[in-house]
């Protein structure tokens, strides 16, 4: 998944939840916040994997 996708995604659960916060509407702000939390993850876990070298078995 490309990380701008992931950064997009995640800066528009981050703007949904002040909205939610905002309006005080708890059925906005709970999803968003769970949406934050995973695209932080996701992009946690990009960096991490990103220079990964593929495992190619069979070679010595």
């Amino acid at each position: 998944m490309p990380i701008l996708l992931s950064l997009a995604l995640t800066l528009s659960a981050v703007m949904w939840f002040f909205y939610g916060l905002f309006l005080g509407d708890l059925h906005i702000v709970i999803p968003n916040t769970l949406g934050f939390t995973f695209g932080i993850i996701q992009i946690i876990l990009y960096f991490v994997y990103k220079n990964k070298k593929p495992v190619i078995e069979g070679r010595i």
